[in-house]
């Protein structure tokens, strides 16, 4: 009888590792199409991060002559392919470049952070961009969706090194981020808890490192968020939060769908104006 506590109690806590391990291991889906096979031109490329991480990107000329480049950032539990149709209407006027999040698609690495590290990887691809000669350098933007545009806004906070973003669908905290991605019930209390343990004793670093909502004051880069007003999975109150967080020149857009990463394929024609009119404000 004695025995019976501290065996639940021991029991709870590897379900609850195993939560975070798999939290933090997504899987890795098969690379579907290329640029190619939308019979588009583009470059394989290598790039590093700084910490040595090899990663993997796509680099599409523009249709018209440009020194202007945007940076595509897929989110969670994706790759660079499951972007290439939501970013590839940019190409009409801005070179666009498409790149693997350390531990998604082809790109090395075995734990993803959620933004901590992986605004390591947007910048490496803000420093390839620079290095090319038909780029230039101060004219730099990001576009993002959920993880995306969690680096990218984060990316943001740093400093001028871009000088747009558009973040669809980010998360204002990473206690949200894991509250919404897994439905454990009574659970969720003792899985982010023991998540923000993990974060700090295994990756070496506190949650709120990635806590837009405490960050996003730091923004003065010209910033567009766009979230479904019913968004299941990442409540747009995130963007309204971060919205009101940024300093720097705003704009938001709550559509009218209730999906999570729909809004541009339910609302092509205005999405498309809406970031283009944007970029071609501020870039």
């Amino acid at each position: 009888m004695f025995f019976i506590l501290p065996l639940v109690t021991v029991m709870v806590l590897v379900g609850l590792y195993f939560i975070f391990y798999r939290f933090i291991h997504p899987p890795r889906f098969p690379k579907k199409k290329t640029p190619e096979d939308l019979q588009v031109k583009y470059e394989d490329i290598n790039f590093k991060a700084a910490d040595g991480y090899k990663l993997r990107g796509w680099f599409i000329a523009a249709e018209e002559p440009s020194d202007k480049a945007i940076i595509i950032c897929h989110g969670y539990r994706a790759n660079k392919t499951h972007a290439l149709d939501w970013g590839l209407f940019l190409r009409k006027k801005y070179n666009l470049f498409y790149f693997d999040f350390r531990t998604h698609g082809r790109s090395q690495g075995r734990v993803t952070s959620f933004g901590y590290h992986e605004v390591k990887d947007v910048q490496a691809a803000i420093d390839y961009l620079k290095i090319r000669p038909n780029i230039d350098p101060e004219k730099i933007g990001i576009m993002g969706f959920s993880l995306g545009g969690i680096a990218g806004l984060l990316k943001a906070t740093e400093g001028t090194d871009i000088k747009a973003v558009v973040a669809d669908s980010a998360c204002a905290n990473l206690s949200g981020v894991i509250k919404v991605y897994h439905d454990y019930y009574w659970l969720k209390w003792a899985v982010i808890n023991m998540g923000k343990f993990c974060f700090h004793r295994f990756l070496k670093f506190n949650i709120e490192d990635v806590s837009l909502e405490k960050k996003a004051e730091k923004i003065k880069t010209p910033t567009l968020l766009i979230h479904a007003k019913d968004d299941p999975i990442v409540p747009s109150n995130n963007s309204q939060m971060i919205y009101e967080k940024i300093l720097g020149p705003k704009d938001i857009w709550l559509s009218d769908s209730a999906e999570h990463g729909k809004t541009y394929y339910l609302f092509k024609k205005e999405y498309e104006k809406r970031v283009l009119d944007f970029f071609a404000k501020y870039l």
